[in-house]
């Protein structure tokens, strides 16, 4: 479990890291050094997803995924999103 525990923090650290490198790729994108960076830390990511999986396999636990999260859509498509759910009738937002 401790082992799980310890992806789990290495998982948060590297996705808020990653957070924060594609907002500066968004200010900077001619910066090749910035965007070499994004891919190394989303395929560093991938792979902590893969030993995080595994782990909690062996431990026998079930690992969810948000497509939300993994796929990373931009502002603009978020919010029209939501405008388009509180124009459907059905939902109060």
């Amino acid at each position: 479990m401790s082992q799980l525990l310890h992806l789990q923090n290495k998982l948060q650290t590297v996705g808020e890291t990653l957070g924060k490198l594609e907002m500066e790729v968004a200010r900077h994108p001619e910066s090749f050094g910035l965007i070499a960076n994004m891919r190394s830390l989303r395929k560093l990511h991938g792979t902590l997803q893969i030993d995080f999986a595994t782990a909690a396999d062996k431990l026998g636990l079930d690992v969810m995924h948000y497509r939300i999260l993994e796929e990373r859509p931009t502002a603009k498509a978020l919010s029209s999103s939501v405008g388009s759910l509180s124009r459907c009738g059905f939902c109060r937002i």
